[in-house]
């Protein structure tokens, strides 16, 4: 009894809904099969609700409604909430739970799928809105097209004139789409697209301290060398008190070739490392070309812009 009273209460004065316009749902609207007993679950809220619209307090019992809906979803409750938006005058948001609560796959109310939705229907035309085909890429985000959020896109219906729709998603770029709603549908429809793009990272290399450490690299090469070239020194004293015949001559001999050869190598390596620590010390000076990193779910793309014409 409680059901009718409210159901009566509110939809007697739906041909003129209220101007106060309801609060953004903040929670999104997501299409799903209906829970099990949910009408049961929710029956302390929707109780909450009923006695706070039968007291005029319309946008607390929307929130006990579609608290309701979210906790335990239903074509009954989806029906609620559709029906205070209504009372509201938040048609788009209406309209979008009423579609809902058709999908979810058990019984709607008839006072919902009856009256209801003969009256939103009716306003919805009087009102001059818009059937709009709303599709998002990926499928998850979530649409707002200003009073409601939506998990994926559908058709939405929306009041003629200037409005934005936005998508966001975790791990991608929000997406805003500016569009101009004719007074009127065309034989082609409306329809509104949005893809999201993975954020793309603009990085500035700063390649001053890889120089710096290169060069001192090169010295610590160099220093090796000078190090080896005075072993080298040593084991050729060493090797010149005995004559080439001599079996003790070889083994400084030897020892010395060894110092030689990587005292060279010392030198020459460290020569080539410290001469690039100086061109990245020269380019560190100059403006670094920009990097971007784009993140994709199955690669990351690096891309720069190089100008001879700056070097």
């Amino acid at each position: 009894m409680r059901t009718l009273v409210l159901v009566v209460a509110i939809v007697a004065g739906a041909s003129a809904p209220a101007a106060a316009a309801p609060q953004p749902d903040d929670a999104p609207l997501a299409d799903g099969a209906a829970a099990q007993g949910a009408v049961a679950s929710g029956a302390a809220l929707i109780a909450e609700g009923e006695a706070l619209g039968k007291a005029g307090k319309y946008e607390v019992a929307l929130a006990r409604f579609r608290e309701a809906a979210r906790a335990f979803p239903s074509a009954t409750h989806d029906c609620y909430v559709a029906l205070t938006y209504f009372r509201l005058g938040g048609l788009t948001a209406a309209r979008l739970y009423l579609d809902s609560a058709h999908r979810r796959g058990d019984e709607v109310p008839g006072w919902c799928s009856g009256r209801l939705e003969d009256q939103l229907g009716a306003e919805l035309a009087r009102r001059g809105y818009v059937a709009v085909d709303i599709a998002v890429k990926p499928a998850d985000a979530i649409v707002s097209t200003g009073d409601v959020r939506v998990v994926g896109g559908r058709r939405t219906w929306l009041p003629p004139g200037p409005i934005a729709v936005t998508a966001e998603r975790a791990g991608y770029e929000r997406a805003t789409q500016d569009a101009a709603i004719p007074a009127s549908a065309p034989a082609s429809g409306v329809a509104i697209t949005l893809q999201l793009r993975r954020p793309v990272v603009h990085v500035t290399p700063h390649r001053r301290w890889l120089a710096y450490a290169t060069i001192v690299g090169g010295v610590a090469l160099a220093a090796g060398g000078a190090a080896f070239h005075a072993a080298a020194i040593d084991q050729r004293d060493q090797a010149n008190r005995f004559y080439a015949d001599d079996p003790r001559f070889a083994p400084f001999d030897r020892q010395f070739q060894r110092d030689r050869a990587l005292a060279i190598g010392g030198y020459v390596a460290g020569a080539a490392v410290i001469t690039a620590g100086v061109y990245l010390v020269v380019r560190s000076h100059r403006a670094s070309p920009p990097v971007e990193v784009a993140l994709a779910p199955d690669r990351v793309m690096v891309s720069t812009t190089w100008s001879l014409g700056s070097w």
